[in-house]
C-alpha cells in the first residue's frame, strides 16, 4: 500500500517539505508540513487515493484486507472493482465474499475512516472420513461363560452389522488448489464359527441356533448341540426366548440338529414341550440312538441225563471211582436225544448321526450227529435210530451205539478188536494187539505195548506200560493211574494219578498229574491248555521236557485284521472331514459341476470303505470268539512241590531250563513283553 505520510528530520520547514515530497513521490506544493518539535516534521500528501492491502494466510485457506483507507483530499476512493482486480491479480478465485467487500468499501467512504483485518476470501476445508464400526445385535450376556437368554440367536438372525468407513471430501484453498482429506479407517472384524457374512461384507448372520459370542475381532455362534463319540445321545440347551425377544421354534432346533449331523432319534414332542413351556432348559437330551439288539446264542437242550464224568479221582484214596458213570445213557429207538434252538442274528441299531450300529449275531452251537442218530429236516431235532447208549463227546458229537464187553484180556483169545460202539474190557490189553472203537473204551486192568484208539474217552483202572511200539489215542479225555515208556495222545484232557515215567504224552486240553505221587519224570509231555503236576524231573537230573500252549490261527490273524480296521477308520475320518468342509462352504450355494462330480465319487468311495469296515469288524469278532473258545485262560505249567534240575519248560514257545532245584509251589507263565518265561511263586 502506498505511503501518504512520512516523518522527516530537517533544520527548517522548507527543507522538510522538499525531502518529504521526494519520499512521497509528489511535488513540494502537493504536501503539507506540520512541525512536531525543533527538528522533526510530519509531511503528508494533500490529495491521495484510498488504499488497501491484501494479506494471504500461510495455509492459503484465507485472504484478508489488512487495511483499507479512505482517500485524502480530492483523491479517488477504493472501489469494489479495485479489490476484485487485486484478488484476480493474486489468483484468488475461491471463497470470495463480495457482500463483505461491498459493505466495507461503502463503510470506509461513508465514515472516512480506515478499517483493518477484514476477511474477504475463505478456502473450502477438506472433510475427513468417519472410521468404520461394528454394531452388535446381541446382548451383554454374549461374553458370559455360561449360555444366557440374551445371547441366544437362531438361524438367519442378524448378530452384527458393519458400519463401513466413509471417504474424506477434499477441499480447495483460495487459489482453487485441492486440499487432500483423510479417509476413515475400516474396522477389522471377521465372521467366526457358524456365522455367515453377506457378500457386501456388511451383515453378519447366524448360521444356526446357538449362543452368540463376540470379541474385538470377531463374532461367532456356539453350537449348543453335544453328542458323544459313539452317537448314542445328543444334548443341547434350549432357550425359548432369544436375544431379540423373538421366540424359538421347533424348526429352528431341527435345522440346527440337522446341521450338526443329528438326524435320528430326535425327541420332537419333548423339544416342542420345552419350547412351549417358555423356560430355559440346559443339556436336554434331544436325540437318542436306537441301540442294536444282539442276537441270541443258539441253545442245545439235551434230553438225556448227564451225570458226573466217569473216572473221577477220589481225593482221599487217590483211586478212580468207576461207579460214577456219566456221558452215557441207555436210550430206545425213536427217543429224542437233543433239541436245538437256533441262534438269532439280532437287529441293527442306528446312532443319532444316522450311522448303522451293527448287531452281534448270536453264537451258533454245533451238535454233529454220528452213527445211529437221525436229524430232522430243519436240523433242530436229534433222534435215536436204535436201542443203545447215547454218547456225547467234548467236541459235541453225538451218537448211539451198542456196548461190547470183553470179560477178560484182549489177547490171542480175542484177537484185535475194531467196532462201532463202546467197548468195556474187564482185563488187560496185551502187548502187540490193536483195539479200536468209535465210542469210549474202558479197561479194567491196564494196557501193555498195544495200539488203542477210541473215538470217545478212554478209562484205564491201571496204567499203560510200553516199550516204544504201542500207541494210545483218545478222541475225548483219557484217565489212568500211570504211564511208563508209553506214547499217549488225547484230543481232550489227560488225568494221571501217580506217575508219567519216560513217556511221550500230548493233549489238546490239559494234563493233570496231582493225585497220589503226581510226578513227571523223563520223556516229553505236551498240553495245549496247561499242565498241573506235583513234581517235574528227579533228584538224579533225569532230562524231562514239558511244553504248554500254542499260538492259534485266530491269534496269528488278529494283528493284521486290527491294523486294517485302523486304516479303514482313518480313511473314513479323512473323507468325513473333506465332506464337512464342502457342506459348510456350499451350504446355501449350488455346487459347481466338477465339484459335485468329485464329491459324488468321494461319497461312493466312503460307502465302499464303510462296507469293508463293517465286514472286517464282523470277521474280527469271529476271530475273537474263536480265541475265547480255544484260549479261555492263560496257559501255564503249575508245579505244586518241586521242579528238579535238568527240566526244560516251554510255554507258548518261550523256553526255560531249570539249572537248580526249585522247591515249593511255582508257576511257569509267559511274559510276552520280555519274550521269556516268568516264574511266579
Amino acid at each position: 500500500m502506498r505511503q501518504t505520510t512520512v516523518t522527516i528530520s530537517e533544520e527548517n520547514d522548507k527543507a522538510a517539505r522538499i525531502e518529504g515530497a521526494r519520499q512521497l513521490g509528489v511535488q513540494p506544493d502537493e504536501v503539507t508540513v506540520v512541525q512536531v518539535d525543533k527538528a522533526t516534521y510530519i509531511v503528508s500528501m494533500k490529495n491521495a487515493p484510498g488504499q488497501f492491502d491484501i494479506v494471504i494466510r500461510e495455509d492459503k485457506m484465507g485472504a484478508t484486507i489488512k487495511t483499507i483507507t479512505p482517500p485524502l483530499g480530492n483523491g479517488k476512493p477504493v472501489t469494489v472493482e479495485d479489490i476484485k482486480h487485486a484478488l484476480a491479480d493474486l489468483n484468488i478465485v475461491v471463497g470470495i465474499n463480495m457482500e463483505v467487500i461491498v459493505n466495507i468499501v461503502s463503510e470506509v467512504i461513508d465514515t472516512d475512516t480506515p478499517r483493518n483485518n477484514i476477511q474477504v476470501a475463505v478456502g473450502e476445508s477438506a472433510k475427513s472420513g468417519k472410521d468404520g464400526r461394528i454394531e452388535l445385535k446381541i446382548g451383554q450376556g454374549a461374553v458370559n461363560k455360561d449360555p444366557s437368554a440374551n445371547s441366544m440367536v437362531k438361524q438367519g438372525q442378524i448378530v452384527a452389522v458393519r458400519i463401513p468407513a466413509t471417504k474424506g471430501a477434499p477441499g480447495r484453498n483460495i487459489f482453487g488448489e485441492e486440499v487432500p482429506a483423510e479417509d476413515g479407517k475400516d474396522v477389522n472384524f471377521a465372521a467366526g464359527d457358524n456365522v455367515i457374512i453377506t457378500e457386501d461384507g456388511i451383515t453378519f448372520i447366524a448360521a444356526l441356533y446357538g449362543e452368540a459370542r463376540s470379541t474385538s475381532k470377531d463374532v461367532s455362534v456356539t453350537n449348543l448341540v453335544k453328542a458323544n463319540k459313539s452317537g448314542m445321545w445328543a444334548k443341547m440347551s434350549i432357550f425359548p426366548t432369544l436375544a431379540d425377544n423373538s421366540k424359538l421354534t421347533f424348526e429352528d432346533v431341527w435345522a440346527t440338529l440337522v446341521q450338526t449331523s443329528i438326524v435320528h432319534g430326535i425327541k420332537e414332542d419333548l423339544i416342542k414341550e420345552v419350547i412351549e413351556a417358555g423356560e430355559p432348559v440346559r443339556n436336554l437330551t434331544v436325540a437318542e440312538a436306537t441301540p442294536a439288539k444282539d442276537g441270541v446264542d443258539a441253545r442245545i437242550e439235551l434230553k438225556f441225563q448227564q451225570e458226573k464224568i466217569a473216572g473221577t479221582i477220589d481225593e482221599r484214596s487217590g483211586r478212580i471211582d468207576y461207579k460214577k458213570r456219566g456221558s452215557i445213557q441207555s436210550v430206545k429207538a425213536g427217543d429224542i436225544l437233543a433239541v436245538k434252538t437256533p441262534l438269532t442274528h439280532g437287529k441293527e441299531g442306528v446312532n443319532v448321526f444316522g450311522d448303522i450300529i451293527t448287531a452281534e449275531p448270536g453264537t451258533d452251537k454245533v451238535l454233529t450227529p454220528a452213527s445211529n442218530v437221525e436229524v430232522s429236516d430243519d436240523g433242530l431235532i436229534f433222534t435215536s435210530e436204535i436201542d443203545g447208549m447215547v454218547i456225547l463227546t467234548r467236541d459235541n458229537k453225538i451218537w448211539v451205539s451198542k456196548q461190547y464187553e470183553i470179560p477178560g484180556d484182549v489177547d490171542y483169545s480175542t484177537g484185535n478188536l475194531s467196532m462201532d460202539g463202546s467197548l468195556n474190557i474187564k482185563g488187560w490189553i496185551r502187548s502187540g494187539f490193536d483195539v479200536r472203537a468209535s465210542g469210549e473204551i474202558r479197561v479194567g486192568g491196564g494196557i501193555e505195548d498195544a495200539t488203542v484208539k477210541a473215538g470217545g474217552d478212554i478209562y484205564i483202572h491201571g496204567g499203560i506200560i510200553g516199550s516204544g511200539e504201542g500207541r494210545v489215542h483218545a478222541g475225548g479225555n483219557l484217565t489212568a493211574r500211570f504211564f511208563e515208556n508209553a506214547t499217549v495222545h488225547s484230543d481232550g484232557n489227560i488225568f494221571v494219578c501217580d506217575d508219567i515215567l519216560r513217556s511221550t504224552v500230548s493233549a489238546n486240553g490239559s494234563i493233570i498229574v496231582t493225585e497220589g505221587k503226581g510226578s513227571i519224570r523223563g520223556g516229553s509231555v505236551e498240553a495245549v491248555k496247561g499242565i498241573e503236576v506235583n513234581e517235574i524231573g528227579s533228584d538224579a537230573g533225569v532230562r524231562t521236557r514239558v511244553s504248554v500252549g500254542r499260538k492259534s490261527k485266530a491269534r496269528k490273524l488278529l494283528p493284521d485284521v486290527t491294523k486294517r480296521l485302523i486304516d479303514f477308520k482313518h480313511k473314513r475320518a479323512k473323507m468325513d472331514m473333506i465332506l464337512a468342509q464342502y457342506v459348510k462352504k456350499y451350504k446355501k450355494k449350488a455346487l459347481p459341476k466338477e465339484t459335485s462330480r468329485k464329491l459324488g465319487k468321494l461319497v461312493k468311495l466312503r460307502r465302499e470303505i464303510v462296507s469293508k469296515e463293517t465286514r472286517m469288524i464282523k470277521y474280527r469278532k469271529e476271530l475273537v470268539q474263536k480265541m475265547s473258545e480255544t484260549e479261555i485262560e492263560p496257559v501255564a505249567v503249575k508245579v505244586k512241590k518241586t521242579a528238579y534240575f535238568g527240566t526244560t519248560v516251554v510255554v507258548c514257545g518261550y523256553g526255560y531250563y531249570v539249572k537248580e532245584d526249585i522247591g515249593g509251589k511255582v508257576m511257569f507263565v509267559p511274559n510276552a513283553e520280555q519274550q521269556s518265561i516268568e516264574l511266579v511263586g
